[in-house]
């Protein structure tokens, strides 16, 4: 048997050199999500490894706006890019305390505020939702992932990589669901 192949995510240039193969890719960060779904087009199984779960934004998210009229109590639906959408100010520049450490109840709204965003397709996707909101989110922006793991062309596994056999057999320490550090193949 061919011994498993190792690339970091700088090396990737595009899915047509992973045509038919068994791939795993490691990570649930942006670049890893991304090329999990673009690796999805050509290769036979996509297993995605993930340490933790991100929020999984669409590029561009609608956001309603009140019009600012006396006449009338409609709004506007306005679509966003991402990181437009994430940085709107509520208060004027520099009006806004500098916020050097996250409190629990700070991560709680800030989780809130990306799953309405997010609304029920993440939740009921494989990936699921993360499930400490004390700690600080983390967001992964992609437009089809969350489709491909809902469609089964991308597998998660939630874990962390420990280790790869000659045979190309993960071992993978499943800490997100159990707590356990003792490895699983898969």
């Amino acid at each position: 048997k061919k011994k498993p192949q190792l690339m970091h995510s700088s090396e990737y240039r595009n899915h047509r050199l992973f045509r038919g193969k068994n791939v795993a890719v490691i990570g649930s960060s942006f670049s890893a999500l991304e090329i999990a779904a673009d690796i999805s087009r050509s290769a036979a199984r996509v297993v995605n490894v993930s340490p933790s779960i991100p929020w999984v934004l669409p590029r561009w998210i609608p956001t309603v706006q009140p019009l600012q009229s006396a006449s009338t109590d409609s709004a506007t639906v306005t679509i966003l890019p991402a990181d437009l959408s994430l940085y709107q100010r509520k208060q004027p520049y520099p009006n806004i305390p500098e916020t050097t450490s996250l409190t629990p109840e700070s991560c709680r709204k800030r989780h809130q505020y990306l799953q309405s965003l997010v609304g029920h397709k993440q939740r009921q996707s494989p990936l699921g939702e993360p499930t400490n909101w004390e700690e600080p989110p983390f967001v992964a922006i992609s437009d089809e992932y969350l489709d491909l793991v809902r469609e089964g062309k991308v597998e998660v596994v939630h874990g962390r990589l420990v280790g790869v056999d000659e045979d190309g057999t993960l071992q993978i320490s499943d800490i997100e669901t159990t707590g356990s550090d003792k490895p699983q193949s898969h």
